[in-house]
């Protein structure tokens, strides 16, 4: 079996590293909602959560992830379960992830703006029979029930809206699908209660039980579930959080607005914060570039992971500059290539470090980072490269043609990847064409 030259590649990579990242380190194997709970101890008074005016401490949200998990077992969720979640980055969101993370149930992540074929395709492929939404989304989702799926959520954006707020948009959803509940369509009412009990999770093998399935077409343009293990998106938590400086590693605020429901956004924008102590200010709608200006300007975020067409969108907007942008320190762009001339000019208008990373659904995502250094540190920084591997990710090109053979420097070919993030399969992959798994320690993934 063929192998990474591991010397030959630490010995490139440790005159490049910048000082503070290591290129190993210690990832605890844990599930993650007792990772959480980890982090709830040490900052259970600090705010965990913003949304549109509304905070959560780290505190209150254990409690609200604590009674859900509770609600959510009465109805029959259990370990294995699959369990569809279809909502934007609302803090049900991030409640529901943490209670199903403590149940042993598997995520599978689906698209609010996803047709109803994509939905029952994605639903069948995984025997999803659950699926938690908003109620906005009910005149779609009613369908399905009952052959389709025997058990809905609906929750309700205005549970987490300051009062007024709260009033003013129920009155703009009087037109909703009137929605009929009984005991397989429940209300997934806030419950604030603070005698609420953590659920067991001795059960939960953190290396073998999937905590997440994440459609992705990225390999095949047929969309096949990656199967994430709660070790995996530990791994990629710490992985990041070791590639921060110092001064960016716990207690800081990011702006939340590329969609949970990617592994992406889900990762740098929620788990990864929320793990090192860290204050989330959610956008249920990245779109709406005048509402995320707005709270830019007000909540001051530190770091703000996106995408490029979104630094673009924000950018140009006509009335950026009645906005102050200068609180952003540090931005982490993915998903696809970023401009130079775009990254530069971001830096410009926000006084921010922005650099580009590299990633994919199988890589729980992140792979590649540059390192979050100023323009001017050339010694570390690669402008117009997606970086180096995170710590404990291990990379070579190979041919094409065998899949083996690494090729010269600056030659095109195939990226082998291996690190702790790393998935250990595609759920019923049996199917698939022209993407293969090898395994090795771990295993090298083959990206055509």
């Amino acid at each position: 079996m063929d192998t990474f030259n591991y010397r030959a590649q630490d010995d490139v990579l440790s005159k490049n590293y910048p000082p503070w990242v290591r290129r190993t380190i210690e990832i605890p194997v844990i599930n993650i909602y007792s990772a959480f709970i980890e982090s709830e101890k040490k900052y259970s008074k600090n705010a965990a959560v913003e949304f549109m005016g509304t905070l959560i401490t780290y505190e209150d949200l254990k409690n609200e992830i604590n009674n859900t998990a509770d609600l959510l077992n009465s109805h029959g969720i259990k370990k294995g379960d699959r369990v569809a979640v279809m909502l934007p980055n609302v803090p049900q969101y991030v409640i529901v992830f943490f209670a199903l993370m403590s149940l042993g149930a598997i995520i599978v992540q689906l698209n609010p703006l996803y047709t109803e074929r994509e939905i029952i395709d994605e639903l069948q492929d995984s025997e999803s029979d659950t699926i938690i939404t908003l109620d906005e989304f009910s005149g779609k989702i009613l369908k399905f029930y009952p052959k389709k799926i025997k058990r809905i959520f609906f929750a309700g954006i205005g549970d987490y809206l300051p009062p007024i707020i709260s009033w003013i948009y129920k009155l703009s959803r009087r037109n909703l699908t009137r929605v009929n509940f009984n005991e397989n369509i429940i209300r997934l009412k806030r419950n604030k209660n603070l005698n609420s009990r953590e659920t067991p999770r001795n059960n939960i093998d953190p290396e073998n039980d999937p905590a997440l399935f994440q459609y992705t077409g990225g390999t095949t343009g047929v969309p096949k579930a990656a199967v994430l293990t709660h070790y995996n998106l530990i791994a990629n938590a710490y992985q990041i959080r070791e590639w921060l400086p110092d001064e960016f590693k716990y207690n800081i605020s990011f702006l939340s607005s590329i969609p949970f429901f990617h592994v992406y956004g889900m990762m740098t924008a929620m788990l990864s914060p929320l793990l090192s102590g860290s204050k989330i200010i959610l956008i249920p709608d990245p779109r709406d570039i005048k509402m995320t200006l707005k709270i830019i300007n007000k909540s001051k975020p530190t770091a703000f992971p996106g995408i490029p067409t979104l630094y673009h969108s924000i950018m140009n907007y006509r009335d950026v500059s009645k906005y102050n942008l200068r609180d952003i320190r540090v931005c982490i762009s993915g998903a696809m290539p970023l401009p130079v001339e775009l990254q530069k000019d971001f830096e410009k208008i926000t006084g921010a470090v922005v650099v580009e990373g590299y990633g994919l659904s199988e890589t729980s995502p992140v792979a590649n980072i540059n390192p979050i250094v100023s323009d001017n540190d050339i010694t570390h920084r690669r402008i117009g490269s997606v970086g180096m591997p995170v710590p404990d990710t291990y990379e070579k090109i190979v041919s094409i043609d065998d899949g083996i053979t690494e090729v010269p420097i600056g030659s095109p070919g195939e990226l082998l990847i291996k690190g702790p993030q790393l998935i250990p399969e595609f759920y019923d992959f049996w199917h698939l064409v022209n993407c293969k798994l090898i395994p090795a320690e771990i295993y090298y993934i083959i990206l055509s």
